[in-house]
């Protein structure tokens, strides 16, 4: 996935009124003001995150100045809102840290940056408010594959009979609301996990051991998935990366 990662120089007092075909993400680092809306105003200060969904105009103004750091990119998949939407990060400024971590490494591997970007979003995603009730139990599915996408016994059907609506309607309203059957997405965050995994170590790893740290227990299953997924097995994937960044 690209992103579009930037920090405002200090002293900036206005950013004119634009619009991305992208999500984009601000963290408020500094400054008091507001982000300008053309049907009103969002107020910040620092530790506010305003998320800006694609196509809506908008430009951050503060009389003293401001900075923020911007992350833009594709979130469609975990951010389901159709206005702007504005958090504030915690006590002990994980946001803060998370944006800032980003930015230091906006020039870092593709999969490195792709791992920061989505933690950043899963992290925001904890302090969205689902808008009913179908919503948020969709949500809370996509929730618990985040965190136990890595156990292998993780049973699909069983959490979408636990969410309290028939298996086949909450199935349809999860692949309505993030493009993908539960199952596709539980594979797609294995096969992530294991793209970054064989960035960081390389070769270290068996197929076999890698698979297993992701969830799948076969391991030829997993080369046959990771192979549609990214173009080649895991075992040559390393070095097609070497090759492709010299």
């Amino acid at each position: 996935m690209h992103y579009k990662i930037s920090k405002t120089d200090q002293g900036v007092t206005k950013y004119p009124l634009h619009a991305h075909d992208h999500f984009e993400i601000m963290y408020y680092l500094q400054g008091e003001g507001a982000l300008l809306l053309e049907g009103g105003r969002l107020p910040f200060s620092p530790g506010t995150v305003i998320i800006v969904p694609p196509g809506i105009k908008h430009g951050s103004q503060a009389v003293l100045g401001f900075q923020n750091i911007s992350v833009g990119g594709d979130f469609s998949n975990l951010f389901h809102i159709s206005g702007p939407f504005v958090l504030q990060d915690n006590a002990a400024g994980d946001g803060r840290m998370l944006s800032q971590a980003i930015y230091r490494n906006r020039y870092a591997g593709e999969e490195y940056l792709d791992a920061l970007c989505r933690a950043y979003a899963c992290f925001l995603l904890q302090s969205l408010t689902p808008q009913n009730n179908t919503a948020q139990a969709v949500q809370a599915i996509v929730d618990t594959l985040s965190h136990r996408f890595t156990d292998p016994e993780i049973n699909v059907t069983a959490l979408l009979c636990q969410s309290g609506y028939a298996e086949d309607y909450i199935r349809a309203q999860f692949h309505a609301a993030t493009g993908l059957t539960p199952l596709a997405y539980l594979t797609r965050l294995r096969l992530d996990h294991a793209r970054m995994l064989l960035t960081i170590y390389g070769q270290e790893l068996s197929v076999s051991e890698l698979g297993e740290r992701c969830g799948f227990l076969d391991p030829i299953y997993f080369s046959k998935r990771f192979k549609q997924a990214f173009g080649c097995p895991p075992s040559q994937f390393h070095e097609k990366s070497k090759a492709a960044d010299e």
